[in-house]
């Protein structure tokens, strides 16, 4: 069952790690870790990213396959 982004956990905690970044932006600049907050925050896609592209391929094969059966079904008419 496709659900969506919103729905997933994974993406709402980075979210809101990336607006607790970005809101406090000159806080990050001045301590100069913005480049651990980059990589904190790629970390955190890793897993969700990895999950959207199984969904994407499963889509993908599904989508596919129904539009070769209407093919086929329309051909053997």
């Amino acid at each position: 069952m496709v659900t969506g982004f919103a729905s997933d956990k994974h993406f709402e905690s980075s979210g809101k790690f990336a607006g607790d970044v970005v809101e406090n932006v000159q806080t990050v600049a001045s301590l100069g870790r913005l480049g651990s907050f980059v990589t904190e925050y790629t970390n955190m896609l890793i897993l969700p990213s990895k999950k959207m592209h199984r969904t994407a391929h499963v889509q993908g094969v599904a989508f596919g396959f129904t539009e070769f059966a209407m093919l086929a079904v329309s051909g053997a008419v």
